[in-house]
């Protein structure tokens, strides 16, 4: 669009301070650089403009807005007027980078957009005092930034997944960190071990021969000392090899308590869903899984940083607003923005 030319430009000065600066009460010694404890006077320049003046294009809006604020003096004199001198670098200078994009979209001067102190979900958030609402603004890398944080607020306790999203979410999400695998397991192995009798610890061992090498050797020696035994007349004393049997077995326990760790171990680590079902913890009813008593064990750990990864990809743009809506808008950058219109 063509510059306005300098005529029209001091015409438009002069109406605007009669129209609308001669109301103020106070009048400021300058208005430009941008001060802050002017935006209501950069506001009510802008509507001016925009509505009593009828222009509408954001490029005359500025063209005239920066004119004006540029030249402007308390007496109203605008004989002797320049062109302002006001680069995008200017701009930068005085705000933020998505003001200028925010003043962009919304057809206003950056002078009526101010930032405000606290983000939403991270993205910077500038009230526009032209139509007095709340915007947060967020390219695409910074939306799944804001992504996280909302999914990170949202949730709070383990019980608030599985009672949204269901029992069957909640436990793709369940782990036993290898400390509590080393405890659960060693616990396991010993208290399954030492309900064993002599011929149950054979036995375990026999089943349990093709894995666990060192276990042969015991099973043959238990065998062959009770064959030995079993061949000897009835009156013969067999306490020598009872106490024989009775050692051979002792060793074998610590082999068992070696196989059931190494057992459970790779359940928790593998199969945590069955093993928490075959205790009781989780079952299953009308295909829906069920956390018996809204708890599991305490060495059951929640991996929530899995869970936000999961989450995200769930969460849409407008779950970030306030109202539900958004729109895009490309700015001077050539870079695709978020603009939405929030509560602060």
């Amino acid at each position: 669009m063509d510059n306005l030319n300098e005529k029209f430009l001091n015409k438009s000065c002069k109406v605007i301070h009669k129209i609308v600066v001669d109301k103020w009460d106070t009048l400021p010694l300058s208005l430009y650089p941008y001060e802050e404890d002017y935006v209501d006077y950069y506001t009510t320049i802008s509507d001016f403009i925009n509505e009593d003046l009828g222009f509408g294009d954001i490029d005359i809006i500025n063209q005239i807005f920066y004119y004006f604020v540029w030249n402007y003096n308390d007496e109203g004199d605008y004989s002797d007027t320049e062109n302002p001198n006001i680069s995008y670098t200017h701009l930068l200078n005085m705000f933020d980078d998505r003001g200028l994009i925010l003043a962009d979209f919304s057809k206003v001067p950056p002078f009526l957009i101010e930032k405000m102190d606290y983000p939403n979900y991270d993205m910077p958030v500038f009230f526009n005092h032209s139509d007095n609402n709340h915007y947060a603004i967020a390219n695409e890398d910074e939306i799944e930034t804001s992504k996280r944080i909302f999914s990170e607020d949202r949730w709070h306790a383990e019980s608030e997944v599985w009672e949204t999203l269901g029992a069957e979410v909640y436990l793709d999400y369940v782990f036993v960190s290898d400390t509590d695998k080393r405890m659960v397991a060693t616990e396991e192995a010993s208290r399954y071990e030492s309900e064993m009798d002599e011929e149950e610890v054979i036995d375990y061992l026999r089943d349990n021969m093709g894995e666990y090498e060192n276990v042969k050797s015991i099973v043959k020696s238990y065998d062959e000392v009770e064959e030995t035994w079993g061949g000897l007349p009835a009156s013969a004393n067999g306490a020598p090899y009872q106490m024989k049997m009775s050692d051979i077995a002792d060793d074998g326990r610590e082999i068992v308590r070696e196989i059931i760790y190494d057992y459970t171990y790779e359940r928790l680590e593998d199969e945590l869903i069955d093993y928490l079902m075959d205790f009781g913890y989780v079952s299953r009813r009308n295909n829906n899984f069920i956390i018996e008593g809204n708890r599991l064990p305490d060495w059951v750990s929640f991996d929530w940083e899995e869970f936000h990864d999961y989450d995200v990809e769930q969460i849409e743009i407008y779950d970030l607003t306030s109202y539900g809506e958004y729109e895009t808008f490309k700015g001077e950058d050539n870079i695709y923005y978020y603009i939405m219109t929030v509560d602060y």
